[in-house]
């Protein structure tokens, strides 16, 4: 839901920016599902022009869109493409000088979500995670999926 993949996310980061170190790095999980071939051209448009997280908030979307690929997840790919895009704006915030803020997709995991079937163990998931949030130079307002810094 947006409350729980975008608001919470941007909102707990911007109250922590006080406490955080000023080499401090951000990692927000993502989803494959979250790059913007996954949403319809509509929202694609509506997301890239939003210039402040709360613009992201008020962006509507309906899940019955015939232009959105895989309807079934519409929920889960339009929040994810947000949070990809509230990513690079959490990057751009003066607060966050010196520090780093990105997003990474763990990939398919075996998770109670992902199922049994899934192509990659949570031990796995978890340290391409721990990996971008250890990694040195820093980038930021990046997505990145195997480690490397993908175009979402």
């Amino acid at each position: 839901s947006m409350a729980v993949n975008v608001a919470a996310p941007a909102e707990l980061t911007r109250a922590l920016i006080p406490i955080l170190a000023p080499e401090a790095h951000v990692v927000n999980v993502s989803s494959g599902y979250g790059q913007l071939s996954q949403v319809s051209a509509g929202l694609r448009k509506a997301i890239t022009a939003c210039r402040t997280v709360e613009e992201l908030y008020a962006i509507p979307f309906d899940r019955s869109d015939p232009d959105m690929p895989g309807a079934m997840k519409a929920p889960y790919k339009v929040t994810k493409c947000m949070l990809n895009q509230a990513t690079q704006l959490m990057a751009r915030w003066p607060e966050m000088k010196g520090r780093s803020v990105n997003c990474i997709c763990p990939g398919w995991c075996r998770t109670r979500m992902g199922g049994n079937m899934a192509t990659r163990s949570p031990e796995n998931g978890g340290k391409t995670i721990a990996d971008l949030a250890l990694m040195d130079p820093r980038p930021t307002g990046k997505f990145f999926s195997d480690g490397k810094p993908t175009r979402w």
